[in-house]
């Protein structure tokens, strides 16, 4: 991804979206990890955008950690919505006999 530049070109569009407000960049990428996460996996989602959000941070010379945490939190937090937001929860959907609505 590196070589293809696809995460250079993630990055560029992010930034030219919400690079002028270190705060609303923190919200937006913990919202859009949130929307993420209820489509597919947490961990998919937390290992597709971390590289994204350190090339992000270091176009805008902002601090990584922040943003990562951004991301990680709202990614798992929304995982326990669905079954499907964590493989654990799919685990605890069968041991316990859950349907994907009742979960």
């Amino acid at each position: 991804l590196e070589r293809s530049g696809f995460l250079h070109t993630a990055a560029t569009r992010v930034v030219s979206h919400f690079g002028r407000s270190p705060w609303g960049l923190f919200w937006a990428l913990g919202c859009f990890s949130a929307c993420l996460t209820v489509l597919i996996p947490d961990d998919i989602v937390t290992m597709t955008l971390t590289p994204i959000t350190i090339r992000m941070c270091q176009l805008l010379a902002l601090p990584e950690v922040p943003f990562l945490f951004s991301q990680f939190f709202a990614g798992n937090i929304w995982a326990v919505t669905l079954v499907t937001g964590n493989p654990t929860n799919v685990l605890l959907a069968e041991d316990l006999g859950d349907t994907f609505v009742s979960f």
